[in-house]
């Protein structure tokens, strides 16, 4: 197991694409104990980390742990059918994704970074079922297994149901380790046609912005640091989860603002456009199209998640960001403290409720 991660996936790493039966794009350096390995990728819109082994028994140890547990964990079916009965490339597979998910500190600490991905795998967390007077509906939030190419093995997904029919709301991917929630992203569900109840509850979601003022903190104001560009479900399912950390003890927070290697990946996908096109007259304007669009889906997505946390800062007296990202890590950081105070009734009605399944 080790020898695929050191002759290959460090090797391939450099060219940045890694061989998993599909090709990944993935590029980073190497410094294993002091030996160097770079990558000539020659690309200047790379962010290209490098992963500082600097005691490889520790972290072998913990590679192989957490190899064994995402085994154990993830289904056959979460690999494509032309290596569900290939060990070596299922191995291959998890190694590879498990660096698509670090950050530029993970990457200088690889051994911090797999003991909390071990710890992911054991979820903490159970499911929270309450009604909802102002949704008229009964909230139901269930801890899933994700997929291997998702951020987390766990995700949070979220159902109202009413007596005659549900509506889905965004699922929140997460970890716990330790004391601390990891939160990486927040994704909507795509539904090819909404019900009659689809459109209550997404009305019903706007009560959010009871409490604020959202013709002063608008976008003209503040610029990207306002708090009114929010999705209203986006806003009530992260109040949902973090009303179940509460409840479980957990009362640290970090979200990740930026996974350097799902960058890259975007980036490298582009130049090998960019090589196909080579005979297209109109290469340049497209190219510059890909690339303007990859820069603002991931300004779109990481100031999006963090308006949401930041929001929620300004609803409740118990939710306080303490730092922002790159001040002084890539990682928003939030606290949650035992006495809250809510501005907002829908919020409030969430985080109060303590109905748990068990």
């Amino acid at each position: 197991m080790l020898e695929i991660f050191y002759d290959e996936i460090i090797l391939e790493a450099l060219t940045g694409k890694v061989d998993c039966y599909m090709f990944y794009n993935m590029v980073f350096n190497t410094d294993l104990e002091g030996i160097k390995y770079i990558s000539n990728v020659g690309n200047e819109n790379l962010i290209i980390p490098t992963l500082v082994i600097r005691n490889k028994k520790e972290f072998d140890l913990l590679l192989t742990e957490y190899l064994a547990k995402a085994l154990e964990f993830y289904d056959t079916d979460s690999f494509c059918e032309e290596i569900q009965n290939d060990f070596h490339m299922k191995a291959k597979t998890i190694m590879t994704l498990l660096f698509s998910n670090a950050t530029m500190e993970d990457f200088q600490n690889p051994c911090a970074y797999l003991r909390r991905r071990i710890d992911f795998f054991d979820n903490k967390l159970d499911d929270k079922k309450f009604n909802s007077e102002i949704l008229k509906s009964t909230v139901s939030a269930s801890i899933k297994k994700g997929q291997i190419n998702m951020e987390t093995p766990y995700k949070l997904e979220t159902v109202l149901t009413n007596e005659d029919d549900k509506a889905i709301l965004p699922t929140i991917y997460f970890g716990i380790s330790k004391d601390t929630a990891y939160i990486y992203s927040i994704q909507n569900k795509i539904v090819k046609e909404k019900s009659t109840f689809d459109k209550i509850v997404n009305r019903l979601l706007y009560k959010v912005n009871d409490g604020f003022d959202t013709k002063k903190d608008t976008y003209e104001e503040y610029g990207i640091g306002n708090l009114k560009d929010i999705t209203p479900s986006f806003l009530y399912t992260a109040n949902i989860l973090l009303s179940m950390l509460k409840e479980y003890g957990i009362n640290h927070i970090e979200v990740p603002s930026f996974l350097v290697e799902r960058w890259n990946a975007k980036e490298l996908y582009i130049s090998y456009k960019e090589a196909k096109l080579k005979d297209v007259p109109d290469k340049i304007e497209l190219i510059t199209e890909l690339r303007n669009e990859h820069e603002r889906i991931q300004s779109n997505l990481t100031e999006k998640l963090l308006r949401v946390f930041r929001r929620l800062d300004f609803h409740h007296t118990g939710v306080s960001v303490k730092y922002l990202p790159f001040d002084p890590e890539s990682s928003m950081v939030l606290d949650i403290t035992e006495e809250d105070e809510c501005s907002n009734q829908l919020l409030n009605e969430t985080f109060k409720s303590n109905k748990m399944v068990r």
